[in-house]
């Protein structure tokens, strides 16, 4: 019962969403079974102890329920089942309710078929007024608008009057609008897709759709202004570079006017599009990378629930390093260490300032940070022994080099819930420094530099190069 759909949405319910739903599941309008009402009473309290052990065994939740009934396995399944539908009915009221003037919509189509226009007009005046209110950034909003004007359009023409409708131009223009909207965001996520994947989507309709961009203005409204100059940068590669300054100003600029997914989705486009010009040698593409990561931080735009991530975390490190800004990097470890999730905290903080230290040719200090933290985390941990065997090569502590080498080839073949594409470049990386730790008279150097720079799967190629070298 522990991993069962409904135990698994109830922990999804807050405080509020509990009282709420003890008002939902005891109105006679909704629900009219006495049992479901004592069962979900039951859960709430379990749910605030946080459902302790042996408390979800079917019997025991049985007999609290029907305590003079024996436990029937059928009866069990369907009391759970009733009681998921309402769950189900609830959560898509509280969302129905508050969707706009979703409602509202209905309620003047009523109002219309009854011919109540006195009701019509007070209520479709109401409700424009409310969605005048919302944010751009809401997605429905144009939706609802064209909703509202078709519904003043069609009360309009009840009335046999020839002559303009406002309301049809109107219904027409937020319906285009809302249209493009969502058209733009399917068109770029299906260009953006095809950047990284041999099957590709049938973009419809995008070059009659950019011919339309080019020949409308939409500056008034963001959500089409930066979706356009994305659809762009996708599609047109000769003007990608200003396109791409032109759409993280306008990201910047209008944080406000998007909701946090569509704004997160934007940030992270932008993020993986300046990888993959960094790798393809635009080493200007940095610099953008990090005001992407600096804002999206300070905007709490990368965080999830208050959290930053240990893999955002670490990209962040790794990059403030490569830009040489050392002051930042140490300051952004110790100004958000704090924010990374529990579990990951030691590690990360760890880890990352090993990175800065080891960067700085503080071999003393990393080494303390490495052997502080137990790097719990297998990719940290992977991560931690190559930077250690760094360390211990540039030191010329041979003997702990082959030690820590030998370790960590067992360590890798050990760990089968380590992925093998995830292991090949350690595995290569540990192959090729036991080769060059023989010594200059044991291996050829250009054949070793040949083999380096043609491993694709390599940990640390650019070091095991300059090793070479040096």
């Amino acid at each position: 019962m522990e991993n069962s759909k409904l135990i698994a949405l109830i922990k999804t319910f807050d405080s509020g969403k509990m009282r709420a739903f003890s008002d939902f599941v005891s109105s006679p309008y909704y629900n009219k079974r006495r049992d479901l009402v004592v069962y979900f009473e039951h859960l709430k309290k379990l749910a605030k102890k946080g459902f302790p052990k042996n408390s979800l065994v079917r019997e025991r939740l049985f007999k609290a329920v029907c305590p003079d009934n024996d436990y029937e396995e059928k009866a069990f399944n369907h009391l759970s089942s009733q009681l998921l539908k309402l769950l189900e009915k609830f959560i898509c009221q509280q969302k129905f309710e508050d969707d706009g003037v979703q409602a509202e919509c209905y309620l003047l189509d009523y109002y219309l078929s009854h011919q109540l226009d006195k009701h019509f007009t007070f209520a479709h005046r109401s409700a424009t007024s409310t969605l005048a209110g919302v944010p751009n950034s809401e997605k429905n909003k144009y939706h609802q608008m064209t909703q509202l004007a078709d519904l003043a359009d069609r009360h309009f023409a009840s009335k046999k009057i020839r002559r303009f409708s406002e309301s049809l131009q109107s219904a027409s223009d937020n319906l285009d609008i809302y249209y493009l909207s969502k058209k733009l965001k399917y068109l770029c996520e299906m260009l953006d897709w095809q950047t990284g994947f041999t099957k590709n989507y049938e973009p419809r309709l995008l070059e009659e759709v950019k011919t339309h961009l080019k020949q409308t203005d939409y500056s008034r409204i963001p959500f089409i202004q930066i979706y356009s100059t994305l659809l762009f940068i996708l599609s047109e590669e000769e003007s990608r570079t200003a396109n791409f300054q032109k759409f993280k100003t306008l990201l910047f600029a209008n944080t406000e006017e998007f909701e946090h997914w569509d704004l997160k989705e934007l940030y992270y486009f932008g993020i993986n599009f300046c990888i993959v010009q960094f790798r393809i040698g635009n080493k200007e593409s940095a610099v953008d990378l990090m005001d992407l990561y600096q804002t999206g931080i300070e905007k709490a735009v990368l965080l999830e629930n208050g959290a930053i991530s240990p893999w955002t975390f670490k990209n962040v490190v790794k990059l403030g390093l490569g830009l040489k800004r050392l002051d930042w990097t140490k300051q952004f470890i110790e100004q958000y260490g704090n924010l990374l999730p529990p579990e990951f905290q030691e590690d990360s903080i760890s880890f990352n300032l090993a990175q800065v230290y080891y960067f700085q040719r503080d071999f003393e200090n990393a080494l303390i940070c490495l052997n502080k933290a137990h790097f719990n985390d297998i990719y940290y941990n992977m991560d931690a022994k190559a930077m250690l065997a760094r360390i211990y090569s540039e030191t010329e502590e041979f003997e702990a080099l082959d030690s820590l080498l030998s370790s960590f080839y067992i360590y890798l073949k050990r760990r089968s819930d380590i992925p093998k594409n995830a292991k090949l470049p350690y595995f290569n990386f540990i192959k090729i420094l036991q080769v060059m730790q023989k010594g200059a008279g044991f291996f050829d150097r250009d054949s070793l530099r040949q083999k380096i720079a043609t491993t694709k799967s390599l940990n640390a190629k650019s070091w095991l190069l300059s090793r070479l070298n040096s």
